[in-house]
């Protein structure tokens, strides 16, 4: 199986699947002032406990192309006002309250010579501000994830909300993803300051990104 990991490949390959999601970088409504927290499934608030696994299978785009196959999971996100105070300062921000958005969604690619399957996730922060900060991407049991960065489209905004100037993509072994547990998937993401970053995809939406991918093989 050719390996589809080649960095610019990669990043246009992501900016057609963020379009393709009308991924949201910023606030939906600009910069009204928020709820203090909030889950965003396919850019839209949702009560946590409304996400299922039929709900996102069913929301999975699947893209059939000349020599492979790609899904694309739907966006999943938190939104919240956080106090940025002295983590703000890691993380590039300036002090003082704003809106924290982290947003990601699993991708797959499937080649239809192999019917081999290589997974990624993508992810952006609203509160990781500058280029080339990203260090080092890792599973929870210290497994390094291969990672690369592609450039995102910069939205305007008027502070306190900001900007997302870059998209992490990594690689997640398929076996991680299959046996994900109930209380989902974690990984961390450092800085180039030594901060890290933790980030969580829940087992529904991994559950149901896989059901999506095992229904379209099985035909």
């Amino acid at each position: 199986m050719e390996s589809v990991w080649k960095p610019r490949l990669m990043a246009r390959l992501v900016r057609q699947l963020c379009a393709i999601g009308a991924m949201t970088l910023v606030a939906a409504n600009g910069c009204a002032r928020p709820p203090a927290r909030q889950i965003l499934f396919d850019s839209r608030p949702i009560a946590p406990e409304t996400l299922t696994v039929q709900l996102v299978r069913q929301a999975v785009i699947i893209t059939p192309r000349e020599h492979d196959i790609v899904y694309r999971g739907p966006t999943i996100g938190v939104s919240e006002v956080v106090d940025l105070g002295a983590k703000g300062e890691a993380l590039g921000l300036k002090g003082g309250k704003g809106q924290h958005i982290r947003l990601g969604f699993l991708f797959g690619v499937r080649d239809r010579a192999s019917g081999k399957v290589q997974h990624f996730v993508s992810f952006q922060s609203s509160a990781v501000e500058g280029m080339d900060r990203f260090a080092s991407v890792h599973l929870a049991d210290g497994r390094p994830l291969r990672f690369t960065i592609a450039a995102s489209k910069v939205d305007p905004c008027i502070p306190p909300c900001f900007l997302v100037f870059e998209t992490l993509i990594a690689a997640v072994p398929e076996a991680d993803l299959r046996s994900v547990p109930d209380s989902g998937l974690p990984m961390f993401i450092t800085l180039d300051n030594g901060f890290t970053l933790p980030i969580r995809a829940p087992a529904v939406y991994v559950r149901g990104y896989l059901a999506a991918v095992d229904a379209e093989a099985a035909g």
